[in-house]
């Protein structure tokens, strides 16, 4: 497996730093990696399929979808799939050339999402894998479902709706979180009592990171440690470039301070001398307590660097070709 052109031109430019005091979250992925590597192969079964562009359009008709972008780049989109394991379907449409690539990493992403559905719910995915960027606009100055975000899922109707192929696989899981309601957002947050900032969101894309790192882990052979401390130099540039961002006056429509600032001061936590087993068991395990957490390293301030801007709102570095 190679590493896609944005992970290998970028990843040597970010600031290095050093914060990792305590392994015991690596040691909880590195388990996890485990178990996942001897499940049972998946059986699935994938047939060619027509995805009807009503249906791509009514999904794609709420905020946190780029819509007209995503309509419009729907004609570069040749190739669609269905694929149906267990009770779960998922569509994808893509370009031939992803295609090919997606289908050598199925085996292990069906694991990966199994392992993540650990009460085998019914699931339904929509992988819709424009081409779109996420870059900032310098014109508007907002922060919103072009600049930001990548899919979302729909609570009540039990599906997922991912739109762009940029960082589609830890979007997914991301978004696996929220459906499986894995991701405190009914926990009660000290600072957030108007629910603004969706504190929650900080959670379950700490736990995206979490699992992307361990599945990239499986299909590079890369050891978790390194993948981590690369991921955590990109994590800690990102907020503060959004953190700077923020302060000179780029409108936050989508929770910025949740997906970046907040996201980093959860991760200097988790890997400091304060982290301990109950707090991964509560947070990963349970999935409650979240709140305890944010309330508790809100107020600490962003590890402050000179950080690159890469014109990128990308929430992870890593990425395969």
């Amino acid at each position: 497996m190679k590493w896609s052109n944005f992970t290998l031109e970028n990843y040597k430019k970010i600031p290095k730093i050093d914060i990792i005091e305590n392994k015991l979250l690596i040691d909880k992925m590195n388990n996890d990696k485990m178990n996942i590597l001897n499940l049972n192969d998946i059986d699935f079964k994938l047939s060619y399929t027509n995805i009807d562009n009503k249906l791509i359009s009514n999904k794609s008709s709420i905020k946190w979808v780029y819509s007209n972008g995503v309509m419009n780049d729907l004609k570069n989109l040749k190739s669609e799939i269905e694929i149906k394991w267990d009770n779960n379907i998922m569509f994808i449409k893509c370009n031939e050339h992803k295609l090919v690539k997606i289908l050598n990493r199925l085996p292990t992403l069906l694991k990966m999402i199994n392992y993540i559905n650990n009460e085998n719910h019914n699931l339904n995915i929509y992988l819709i894998l424009t081409n779109l960027k996420k870059n900032i606009n310098d014109k508007d100055n907002k922060l919103a479902a072009r600049e930001i975000n990548s899919g979302y899922s729909d609570i009540r109707e039990k599906y997922i709706f991912i739109w762009r192929e940029e960082e589609f696989e830890k979007v997914l899981f991301h978004e696996l979180i929220h459906l499986l309601n894995k991701d405190h957002r009914d926990e009660k947050y000290d600072y957030d009592i108007y629910n603004k900032k969706s504190f929650y969101e900080a959670l379950t894309d700490t736990k995206a990171i979490y699992y992307n790192i361990i599945y990239l882990s499986i299909l590079t052979k890369d050891d978790i440690y390194k993948l981590l401390n690369i991921e955590l130099n990109f994590i800690v540039n990102q907020a503060n470039y959004m953190n700077d961002l923020i302060i000179n006056s780029y409108k936050e429509i989508s929770p910025v301070t949740s997906y970046y600032i907040i996201k980093s001061k959860i991760f200097k936590y988790l890997l400091s001398n304060k982290m301990n087993e109950q707090l991964f068991y509560n947070l990963f395990t349970l999935c409650k307590n979240g709140n305890d957490l944010i309330n508790t390293i809100y107020n600490d301030k962003i590890h402050k660097i000179n950080y690159i801007q890469i014109n990128s709102t990308r929430m992870t570095i890593l990425e395969l070709n």
